[in-house]
Order: C-alpha cells, then sequence, then structure tokens
C-alpha cells in the first residue's frame, strides 16, 4: 500500500495526474486535499528549479531567471529524480536543451550546459590526493612509454566548436556585471578538475584533449602520445605532461608489464 501512494504522489507531483494522489490525502477541517497536494507538488518542483539554477549558473544568468524557470520546469516534468542524491540530479540538462524547442535558437548552449555539469560534477567528486610525483621519478626513463595514469575522480574535458569557457567566465555568477563574449571566437577544449579546494576549468589544446581522452580509456601514455601528436603535430607533450601534473590532472600510475614473446 505504501508503495502505491508513493508511486502515486511522485506521478501527481511530477508527471501532473494527481487524481490517486489527491484520493489518498485525508480531509481535515482546514485545505482540501486538492489544495493540500498542491503545496507539495509546487514545493517539489519549486526545489528541484533550484537545484538546476544551482548547476547551471552561467545559464540562467545569460537567459535570464525567468526563462530559465520555464526550461527548468519543462525538465523537471520530463525527467524526474531517479534517485534519492540531488547532487546528481540535473545531469541529462544538456542533451535536453539540444531537443528543447525554446533553447535552439542558443546553438551553443548544451555545450555551455556540458561545461558547467562538468564544474558541478568536479565539486561533488570525491576526495583524493593528486600523483606524488616523487614516486613518478623513480619510474625508469625506458619505461615511461608503458606509464599509464589514472585520472582524478574531478576530471572531465569538454570539446565545443564554440568558445565556451569565454562565454562561462563572461556569465559566472561572481562578476558584478556579465562581461562581453564572442561564441564564434573559436572552437575550445576545456578541462575542469578539483584536484584539491578550488574547482577550475581550464582552455588546452586539441591534441592535449586527445591526449587525456587516450589515457582516460587506459592507453599507455606511448599510445596516447602518438594520438595527440597526430591530432596536433606542433604539440608540446613535455609540457602539456608538466601542466597536468602541476594542476593534479592524475590521481595515480601505473607501469604496463611488457609482452612475453614466444620461444
Amino acid at each position: 500500500m505504501l508503495r502505491e501512494l508513493q508511486q502515486a504522489f511522485a506521478q501527481g507531483v511530477l508527471a501532473g495526474d494527481d487524481r490517486a494522489a489527491v484520493a489518498a490525502i485525508a480531509a481535515d477541517a482546514g485545505l482540501s486535499p486538492t489544495a493540500r497536494f498542491d503545496i507539495h507538488r509546487t514545493n517539489t518542483i519549486v526545489s528541484l528549479i533550484a537545484v538546476l539554477q544551482a548547476a547551471y549558473p552561467a545559464i540562467c544568468r545569460l537567459v535570464g531567471e525567468d526563462k530559465f524557470n520555464f526550461v527548468a520546469r519543462a525538465y523537471v516534468r520530463a525527467h524526474p529524480p531517479k534517485v534519492p542524491q540531488l547532487a546528481s540530479y540535473g545531469w541529462r540538462f544538456a542533451n535536453f536543451l539540444a531537443t528543447f524547442p525554446q533553447s535552439r535558437s542558443i546553438a551553443y548552449m548544451p555545450d555551455l550546459a556540458r561545461l558547467e555539469w562538468a564544474r558541478n560534477k568536479a565539486l561533488f567528486a570525491s576526495d583524493l590526493d593528486p600523483i606524488d610525483v616523487a614516486a613518478l621519478q623513480t619510474v625508469p626513463a625506458d619505461r615511461y612509454g608503458a606509464l599509464a595514469f589514472a585520472l582524478h575522480p574531478s576530471v572531465s574535458a569538454i570539446a565545443s566548436r564554440y568558445a565556451i569557457h569565454q562565454i562561462w567566465d563572461a556569465y559566472r555568477p561572481d562578476r558584478a556585471e556579465p562581461l562581453a563574449a564572442d561564441p564564434e571566437a573559436a572552437a575550445e577544449h576545456v578541462l575542469v578538475l578539483r584536484p584539491r579546494f578550488a574547482i577550475e576549468s581550464v582552455v588546452i589544446s586539441p591534441g592535449d584533449f586527445t591526449l587525456l581522452l587516450a589515457l582516460k580509456a587506459g592507453a599507455t601514455l606511448e599510445t596516447a602520445a602518438s594520438a595527440a601528436v597526430t591530432t596536433e603535430p606542433s604539440l608540446d607533450l613535455q609540457a602539456a605532461l608538466l601542466g597536468h601534473l602541476t594542476r593534479g590532472t592524475f590521481a595515480g600510475f601505473s607501469i604496463a608489464q611488457p609482452e612475453e614473446t614466444q620461444p
């Protein structure tokens, strides 16, 4: 009985069909069951919209709170929470924006949402210490190519044909006033991470982006480096790796064992 009641409330709150839920609410001398349920539904939807505003502050500022709330309400209807964890709510928002009619006029909006979700994900990622550089220095030089790096749990990399980091920086909530931004200025690849206390987002080169994707997939440094320089022949691989070690992109490493040859 309890499960059916909970399902009826969820259906009524998020899908608009409140008949079963209202029927389950006992009447009292005050508000009617319908009015009492409407209060519960409004509070729930408003709370979920507030979660989306917190996860996507630059988009909210870019389009204005009223327009954002309109889109967010539609998202809540289409994608109600599946797990009891508000920190994970809203991960589908970028794909939703790509198909929502009222947001199609801003072509870069889904990519900007992906960047903002990466920052939200980094905020709640597990706390792990970055790689121990001293331990890395013990690896023999002839084994560098066999290194495999584990990315920090907070790391995400986003590729866009728009200047999404410039846009995010222009509309980030800590600015007193938004800055001018040109979405068409350049394609951008953005690294997001939080290895210690603060979330960072930096623009990286296409080759560096390829390097990270390959390492994330489990490739050795030799294989990942080959893919990176194929993407960007002028890539300074040493500088790119030093940048990641400095920022804390990696949380650990291992050395792939050489394959045994048949006698």
